[in-house]
């Protein structure tokens, strides 16, 4: 799988090669037409370096056979000892160099699909990489078994049963793992005649996005964007998960890269918009005095702050947070405070967040550390970075949850405005992350 992803990625790049800045509406088709006949070359000179390295295997494994044979009518042991080993990891080195000829005889038959089935500038085209289980697919000509044979355009909604999934690529190079039980559209972003966007009815998605030049986060040609219930993500050389509850609205797991997430005006209620036992309208805003960070608003049940040498005191209202100290909630707590520049955050049961400042700039941030934590904006165009594990979040006038989940992943949810996240996988703990899209 991992050299299969490896191919996904070449197949990116040499998507993205010959074309630069924006594109015109009128150029879409042409250019559609130049990368795919592009990546058909690609694909067949792939298959035959691949088909060159299968007979070198077969040659090999055939010499190491004669081998074997040669010592055994000699009687030495020794040498038949070795020949065997030898043997051994050159059928393991042909049954490799077999699957990876398969898998490039596939991409091969994958992109001569998409040449064939192109439509023009007005269809996207996903093609899938692999299937396992019940897939279906939903087009204009009625429901059928999403089996390979057909690549999802514009329109198209497919859907994972139990125990299944699907892997797609884009025409930019996003490689898409879905879950099971999982559903999901291909459409067009209303006022974007270059994007796609895939809309998440429910399920769980990955998705791997290789690194390219790129003039902005939204601005690049040929962007998929992600939607789920209530937001929807651009992304920027970035690696990702979403989940998706009709009934709750959706996730986002920044894994690495940059990623853009901003709320829908036509979004339906979600779990963000849910009352906690403290919000924001238990007490009026009231900025931080002197070298306080943070002050806390208001407090309910059992919480805490602690400074330097781990001394706590009990938090109550009118409290300030200093740069190094941090605020904890016990079971059952909640606590409500004021940030810098107009921000708000409310902290749940089992949460820890601390203050910080820039020793250059001295500008003010905070870091959760435990738990979740719900934030408003109340007026600042970018208000303070908020830090997690792996993540930094830039907020601009948004209303946004985050929790923390093992290994130092971050989840995000959104209710109103935009946040840039950027992530850095080498900063989570790779045993704990829950790689369900690996064979």
């Amino acid at each position: 799988m991992k050299q299969l992803r490896l191919l996904c990625l070449v197949f990116a790049t040499l998507l993205i090669l010959g074309a630069s800045g924006f594109a015109q509406p009128s150029d879409l088709h042409e250019i559609g037409r130049r990368r795919i006949d592009e990546l058909v070359r690609w694909a067949k000179s792939l298959e035959s370096s691949r088909h060159a390295a299968f007979d070198r295997a077969q040659a090999a494994l055939t010499h190491a056979d004669g081998a074997l044979v040669m010592s055994k009518k000699e009687e030495d042991p020794v040498a038949a000892a070795v020949a065997n080993e030898a043997l051994k990891k050159d059928l393991h080195n042909a049954a490799k160099a077999q699957l990876l000829w398969d898998l490039s005889r596939e991409t091969v038959r994958l992109t001569e699909a998409f040449a064939k089935d192109w439509k023009g500038s007005d269809t996207f085209l996903f093609a899938p990489v692999n299937i396992k289980g019940t897939v279906l697919i939903k087009t204009k000509a009625g429901v059928r078994p999403f089996n390979g044979t057909y690549v999802m355009q514009t329109g198209d909604t497919v859907t994972t049963g139990p125990d299944s999934s699907v892997f797609l690529r884009t025409p930019e190079g996003h490689l898409i793992m879905v879950r099971e039980n999982s559903t999901f559209t291909l459409g067009r972003q209303a006022g974007r005649l270059e994007s796609a966007i895939l809309s998440i009815i429910k399920g769980d998605v990955h998705v791997e996005r290789p690194r390219v030049p790129s003039p902005t986060v939204r601005g690049s040609n040929d962007e998929t964007l992600y939607r789920a219930v209530q937001f929807v993500v651009a992304t920027k050389g970035t690696e990702f998960e979403m989940s998706v509850d009709p009934d709750h609205g959706g996730r986002l797991v920044p894994i690495s890269g940059i990623m853009e997430m901003s709320a829908v005006a036509d979004a339906p209620a979600s779990a963000l918009d849910a009352a906690w036992k403290l919000d924001a309208s238990q007490a009026a805003y009231e900025a931080p005095q002197g070298t306080g960070l943070a002050r806390v608003a208001a407090v309910m049940g059992d919480a805490s702050i602690t400074g330097s040498g781990d001394h706590s005191q009990p938090a109550a209202a009118g409290d300030a947070l200093a740069a190094g100290q941090q605020v904890q909630t016990g079971v059952g707590g909640f606590v409500l405070l004021d940030l810098t520049e107009g921000q708000r955050v409310v902290l749940a049961p089992g949460s820890r967040l601390s203050a910080g400042a820039n020793a250059k700039s001295g500008a003010a941030y905070y870091a959760l550390k435990d738990g979740r934590a719900r934030f408003w904006g109340t007026g600042a165009a970018v208000a303070a970075r908020i830090l997690t594990p792996n993540s930094v979040t830039e907020p601009r006038a948004s209303r946004y949850e985050i929790g923390l989940r093992d290994g130092g992943a971050a989840d995000f949810s959104i209710g109103g405005g935009t946040i840039t996240i950027t992530a850095v996988k080498s900063k989570l703990d790779q045993s704990k992350l829950n790689e369900w899209w690996e064979p």
